[in-house]
């Protein structure tokens, strides 16, 4: 399956992970509002140094 993204087709990527880590990722998503994948997107761009992946900054 592929989606239609901003800057192009997008893939799907499965990824398999402790249940340990998998919380945490879903807790930091929840924390930034954001979906887990759109927050694991934003890290791994960031690693990769690939920008326009960055998650929304929060207003207080």
């Amino acid at each position: 399956m592929t989606t239609k993204q901003r800057d192009g087709v997008t893939r799907p990527m499965t990824l398999r992970m402790s249940p340990a880590l998998h919380q945490a990722a879903a807790k930091r998503a929840e924390e930034a509002d954001v979906t887990k994948s759109a927050w694991i997107v934003s890290i791994i761009a960031r690693e990769l140094g690939i920008p326009g992946h960055e998650l929304p900054r929060k207003t207080a």
